[in-house]
């Protein structure tokens, strides 16, 4: 019959392999921004027991390193600072298809006005915008174009203007690409930060498990798999080595993950998948 794993055997194990890994880098001069980090956890140790018995109950060894990772990498996706700058990005994206499109259809109309204004002959400023003429000179610029396209494109040259589309058209195709343009998340859970009215503990909380989802689906783990509301809380408060007024309880992760429940998605079950947002 085998021995149930004790808490302290769990924390022996994964901080073996904090130590490890942090002695690795030193020596190798690696990842020194997260020196700091490493020696949180370590000196914390006591703090990450529920955090560590729950990691190491469930997983192998090369699941086990993953899930520890996830401390790690606080900074890189699950941060309060992560939150705002996804919500940053997901502006400049709405942004800058808008900025592109408006600035595609004030090119359309310089460009009509500009033909109107030739036709009076007095003035000639002659530029060949030819569709055709256009796009292979810029391929020129292009080893594979010049390769495997430039020969079968001449014949296409051979055909008068009028047989393709004017450059106001084509300028007025890509505005119009950039107008409609859809804006996709890498994770669909990432919608929820934009449900937030302001930045709050939930955004951390939605980070997290999203990671926890991620790495779900690169170990292949049994979906029985869940970690315990206070090991969450552990693991934020020295990852993120938060404030003692900012710190999470089991009580405040608990609250989190109902909210979340309420906005369609149990954290522990299915990669969030949102319908408010497939036509946004």
């Amino acid at each position: 019959m085998n021995c149930p794993i004790t808490s302290a055997e769990s924390a022996t194990r994964c901080l073996e392999w904090f130590k490890k890994d942090l002695s690795y880098n030193q020596e190798h001069d690696l990842w020194a921004s997260l020196t700091p980090i490493y020696e949180r956890i370590i000196t914390r140790a006591s703090e990450l027991g529920d955090f560590f018995e729950d990691i190491d109950g469930q997983l192998d060894y090369v699941q086990r390193k993953l899930f520890l990772e996830i401390l790690l990498d606080v900074d890189m996706f699950w941060s309060s600072q992560c939150a705002e700058h996804i919500r940053k990005q997901y502006n400049f994206l709405l942004d800058s298809n808008e900025q592109i499109a408006k600035a595609f259809r004030h090119l359309e109309t310089l460009l009509q006005d500009r033909a109107d204004f030739t036709q009076e002959r007095r003035w000639y400023s002659y530029v060949d915008t030819g569709v055709a003429d256009v796009l292979f000179t810029a391929g020129k610029q292009y080893p594979l174009f010049r390769s495997r396209v430039s020969d079968k494109f001449l014949s296409l040259m051979s055909y008068d203007d009028k047989y393709w589309p004017p450059f106001t058209e084509l300028l007025n195709e890509l505005g119009n690409r950039f107008q409609e343009a859809e804006i996709e998340p890498s994770d669909e859970s990432l919608w929820l930060l934009l449900d937030q009215k302001r930045a709050s503990s939930l955004d951390v909380l939605i980070l997290f498990f999203t990671e926890i989802q991620n790495r779900k689906r690169g170990t292949r783990l049994n979906k029985n798999f869940r970690l315990r509301d206070s090991s969450v809380a552990s693991a934020i408060n020295i990852a993120m080595d938060m404030p003692p007024e900012a710190l999470f309880t089991a009580e405040k992760v608990k609250v989190g993950r109902q909210n979340l429940r309420n906005k369609g998605w149990d954290v522990w079950g299915e990669p969030y998948r949102s319908q408010e947002y497939s036509d946004y």
